[in-house]
């Protein structure tokens, strides 16, 4: 496995620019080669904030050359995170999408059968930053060192209200 990896990301609104910035700390294993961000006001804040660094902006998703990219982090409107799982899978060495891959459940059928075909992976993000597991990990590697990756499996309760909020978080049956 060679570093730096260059990376696509797409979308940098608020979870975006929390991914933007912590790639910027890692810069000896990634490189942000391109951002696919379509809000010129965000764009143009990026710029504003990080003015040393002279980011390619890529203005529509489907002129995006993959070749360019080893990685993709996904970080737009759920709603979009399917679609462009499917455009990009096959054609990059790994994709990275904060929750949900998916928000129609028989998409579900679609994403195994890829994962099944192909050498892309992907790798889904659920914000657990401060839950007791995610502390306690963080403890841990204080006191034992940094390990390469973790591993967490947690079960994750949903009441209807939540549902009810936004229609891009489904439903309660999936």
């Amino acid at each position: 496995m060679s570093f730096p990896k260059k990376v696509l990301l797409v979308g940098c609104g608020h979870i975006g620019l929390k991914h933007l910035n912590c790639l910027l700390r890692l810069k000896n294993y990634f490189i942000v080669c391109g951002i696919y961000e379509p809000n010129i006001k965000i764009q143009d804040s990026i710029k504003k904030e990080f003015k040393n660094n002279k980011f390619k902006f890529l203005k529509n998703f489907s002129d995006i050359n993959f070749n360019d990219f080893d990685v993709a982090i996904i970080c737009s409107p759920s709603s979009l995170h399917f679609s462009q799982i499917k455009e990009m899978y096959g054609k990059l060495d790994e994709i990275i999408c904060e929750k949900p891959l998916f928000i129609d459940q028989k998409d579900y059928k679609e994403i195994k059968k890829m994962v099944l075909l192909s050498k892309t992976k992907i790798t889904p993000v659920l914000q657990v930053r401060e839950s007791s597991a995610v502390n306690q990990i963080k403890d841990t590697m204080k006191k034992k060192g940094i390990p390469r990756s973790i591993n967490l499996i947690m079960p994750w309760k949903r009441d209807f209200d939540y549902f009810n909020q936004n229609k891009w978080r489904g439903t309660k049956d999936g």
